[in-house]
């Protein structure tokens, strides 16, 4: 292989790993177990920039044996100056033909679901996202693991 060839795959190989949004944070629990009712699953993560707007993203990985079409969560957020706010999301894993979504392989699915879409956080500092199941049953079995994702959002052209 010649030089000129060592550069271009050098430079391609660079433009793939700077493509796609700025990820600002990323941090996953394994589930070990049953998730259990009372068991709260915390994301911690600090905000310097608040000019940009940020996408927000739970990767929910769940086994194919999973008896439900969703999981009831209770997300709490906890700002910089310790208010906070709730909101029950409902963590689709199947579609309309109660198929799985996401990507599946073996017997486990990871499903991406929005949270938020092009938000804006208005102080800088340390905030808390805290899940908790908020389903049917006080142990929710299939259930692996939860990853918070938060990047930057693409500005829009």
């Amino acid at each position: 292989m010649n030089y000129n060839s060592i550069l271009t795959a050098v430079t391609f190989a660079l433009l793939l790993c700077s493509c796609g949004p700025e990820i600002i944070y990323s941090h996953k629990v394994n589930i070990e177990g049953p998730w259990d009712y009372s068991e709260k699953i915390n994301f911690e993560f600090e905000i310097a920039d608040t000019i940009p707007a940020y996408d927000i993203v739970l990767n929910t990985t769940h086994s194919k044996d999973f008896a439900f079409q969703n999981v009831y969560t209770k997300m709490t957020t906890i700002f910089p100056d310790s208010n906070s706010t709730n909101h029950l999301v409902s963590l689709d894993l199947t579609d309309k033909l109660n198929q799985w979504t996401g990507n599946c392989s073996g017997k486990e699915c990871m499903v991406p679901i929005l949270l938020s879409q092009h938000i804006f956080f208005k102080k800088p500092g340390k905030y808390t996202i805290t899940a908790e199941q908020y389903g049917r049953k006080d142990d929710l079995e299939g259930v692996l693991s939860l990853e918070l994702v938060i990047s930057k959002a693409e500005v829009k052209k």
